[in-house]
């Protein structure tokens, strides 16, 4: 297929647009066979085993298992067999070996009760002011940002909206778990929330959009709320409960696939197509995840072998919703009456 498809290109029938599309492959692989027969003829064409390794052979199962059992760490596993370390992680996967995720202790915050104490008449006991009265406008509203940080909700000014009903993230979307942490403030550097899931601390990561003065595609974020009204997104919180702690937890992998559907991603291989930054500013978030990041997650979702459950919620949804579903039995693909 590669030799047609490079000949096709050289033949001069065919634009290199033209035979991606007809063979099912990107333009970027169209032109890398063609370098490939250029330099190398048909041996360029083969496939060509590149690096280490990529698997262990089973005759080092029981040298991995002892290892396991010692406490061995896989850079150290793979330095010994002179793989790499997704190498040594696929095998123990296999072996059914699995290490336990350390967990971290929960960040300190400041204690609101370290302060002195006053005295009734505003005074502290060495004779300064409290330490509420002392701070200013500006500190104030410091303050109020780390509370805000802390509890995951807005801090709304009690005058301004005066019998006005209060709406929560739950009673707006009350079959998806809604994660509202966020420590980050500028949609272009999520480093902090990052952070935090490096160190376990966040489950998911919360979308924050910015002023765009540009941005292709923006279109199909209208669709979001067809995927919210569907329940898709609390279908899958209930079969596969989570993917934490990460920055691209379940909820924003739903997102970025059913996004990336109508964008015509189909594979994780075409996100390498688009400027990661820009896909982002679409999901939320400062950058889009990258190849091997989606393949993890889809390979962590599929080894739970919960796709027939899925399914069948999903289906169970769309009945309770429109019971009268149930009374039609689709048999036939044609829609008019025909003889023979």
């Amino acid at each position: 297929m590669k030799f047609v498809a490079v000949n096709l290109r050289m033949s001069g029938l065919a634009t290199q647009e033209e035979i991606a599309q007809a063979f099912g492959h990107s333009v970027i692989t169209q032109r890398r066979w063609e370098k490939r027969f250029q330099e190398d003829g048909l041996d360029g064409l083969g496939k060509k085993t590149r690096g280490r390794p990529r698997t262990v052979p089973e005759t080092c199962d029981t040298m991995l298992r002892k290892w396991f059992s010692e406490g061995v760490s896989n850079i150290e596993m793979a330095r010994r067999l002179m793989v790499s370390e997704a190498t040594i992680h696929r095998a123990l996967a296999r072996l059914g070996l699995h290490r336990r995720r350390a967990v971290s202790d929960p960040l300190p915050w400041p204690d609101e009760s370290d302060g002195k104490e006053a005295s009734p008449n505003g005074q502290s006991a060495d004779g300064n002011a409290t330490e509420e009265e002392s701070h200013s406008p500006h500190e104030s509203g410091s303050s109020a940002n780390v509370d805000r940080v802390k509890t995951g909700v807005d801090v709304v000014d009690e005058g301004g909206c005066e019998g006005a009903p209060e709406e929560t993230s739950s009673e707006l979307l009350p079959d998806v778990a809604v994660s509202e942490f966020t420590v980050d403030r500028d949609p272009d550097d999520r480093s902090g929330d990052r952070a935090m899931a490096r160190v376990g601390q966040l489950d998911d990561a919360t979308p924050l959009f910015g002023n765009r003065q540009t941005l292709r595609q923006v279109g199909v974020l209208m669709a979001v709320p067809l995927l919210v009204q569907s329940g898709l997104l609390g279908t899958f919180s209930t079969v596969y409960h989570s993917l934490s702690p990460a920055f691209y937890g379940l909820r924003t992998m739903v997102v970025i696939l059913f996004l990336s559907a109508l964008l015509r991603i189909k594979r994780p291989e075409h996100f390498k197509e688009y400027n990661p930054q820009e896909l982002g500013h679409l999901f939320g978030l400062d950058r889009a995840p990258e190849v091997k990041t989606v393949r993890r997650k889809l390979t962590e979702l599929a080894g739970r072998n919960r796709a027939r459950e899925l399914m069948f919620a999903v289906a169970q949804r769309r009945i309770d919703d429109d019971p009268d579903r149930v009374a039609f039995l689709y048999i036939d693909g044609h829609v008019r009456e025909y003889y023979g």
